[in-house]
C-alpha cells in the first residue's frame, strides 16, 4: 500500500509541474521547472528515506512554482484544483512514510484517514472557490472590503488550524 500512495503521490506532483510547463509561455520556464522539480525531487527523497521534513520542504518549492504560474500567467479559477491537487500529493506524501497511515493497520481506519483527507481537499477547494467569488465582486471599498478579506482570512486560519491539529498525532499512553 505504501508504492501506492508513494506512487499517487508522485503523479499528483508531475500533474502540478506539468500545469507549470504547460502555462508559463512568455515566464521564465527552465527557472519555474527548475524550482518545481527541485522540490518534487525533495518530496521524492523524504518519502523515500522516510524523512519528514523532506516531504514539508519538497512540497513549498513545487507549490511556489504553481502559484508563480497562476498568478502571472494562469487562469486563476484553476488556483484551487491546483490547491486540493497538492494538498492531497502532501498528504499522500506523509501517508508513505506514516505507520499509522492507510495501508496499515485496520481497513476502517484506511477508510477513515481516506475520507478525512478527501474532506480536507474539498473543503480547500471550495474555500478557495469562495475567495476567488468574493475577490470578483464589485465591492467599493471600506466596510465590504474589510469584511470579505476578514472572512476569507478566518476561513484560511480555521483550515490551517485544522490540518495542523488532524496532523498531531498522539502517543499511546
Amino acid at each position: 500500500h505504501r508504492v501506492v500512495t508513494f506512487g499517487l503521490a508522485v503523479v499528483l506532483g508531475v500533474i502540478a509541474l506539468a500545469y507549470v510547463a504547460i502555462d508559463a509561455h512568455g515566464l521564465n520556464l527552465a527557472a519555474l521547472l527548475g524550482v518545481g522539480a527541485a522540490g518534487l525531487a525533495l518530496l521524492l527523497v523524504g518519502m523515500g528515506l522516510n524523512w519528514r521534513p523532506g516531504i514539508a520542504l519538497g512540497v513549498m518549492p513545487l507549490a511556489a512554482s504553481v502559484a508563480t504560474v497562476l498568478v502571472l500567467r494562469g487562469p486563476v479559477i484553476l488556483a484551487p484544483l491546483l490547491g486540493a491537487i497538492l494538498l492531497v500529493m502532501s498528504e499522500l506524501g506523509f501517508w508513505a512514510v506514516d505507520e499509522s497511515a492507510p495501508g496499515v493497520g485496520s481497513r476502517r481506519l484506511r477508510i477513515v484517514l481516506a475520507a478525512r483527507t478527501a474532506v480536507m481537499a474539498v473543503l480547500g477547494f471550495l474555500l478557495g472557490l469562495v475567495v476567488l467569488a468574493l475577490a470578483g465582486l464589485r465591492a467599493s471599498g471600506g466596510l465590504d472590503l474589510t469584511l470579505i478579506g476578514s472572512l476569507a482570512a478566518v476561513g484560511v486560519l480555521a483550515l490551517a488550524v485544522f490540518l495542523l491539529r488532524a496532523g498531531v498525532r498522539r502517543e499511546p499512553d
